[in-house]
């Protein structure tokens, strides 16, 4: 197994960008089901295999203790190669696809934050 910091720096030589990480919170609407949830969640990990520069998707419930959610119940975090990676995943037909037809029907408001990072998610498995 390779030393994940090792991955990290070679990560960095080779491609000399920082990866982006975009984070989605939702506030789900009252009546939004488990299926539409995991329909949600399927067809946003499949986006990994369909736009280039997708290195991980992954999506939760807010579990926090502190109250400071604002409302915001659910979240998705797309991690891309790089800032470039992310302008071309967002005019792409098959994310427009899965907002307009998983995302927008069960969310009642949107939040999304991305930033530049040189570290690799730490679940990834190398």
């Amino acid at each position: 197994m390779v030393c994940l910091c090792t991955v990290r720096v070679i990560y960095r030589f080779i491609f000399n960008k920082d990866m982006l990480r975009h984070i989605v919170l939702l506030k789900l609407k009252e009546d939004t089901t488990e299926e539409q949830l995991e329909e949600m969640v399927e067809n946003l990990k499949a986006l990994k295999d369909k736009i280039p520069g997708i290195i991980s998707v992954s999506a939760g419930r807010n579990s926090s203790p502190e109250d400071r959610d604002l409302g915001f119940n659910y979240c998705f975090l797309i991690d891309f190669e790089n800032a470039e990676a992310r302008n071309n995943y967002l005019p792409h037909p098959e994310h427009k696809k899965v907002g307009k037809e998983y995302v927008r029907p069960i969310a009642a408001e949107i939040l999304v934050f991305d930033y530049e990072t040189n570290e690799l998610p730490e679940y990834q498995h190398i």
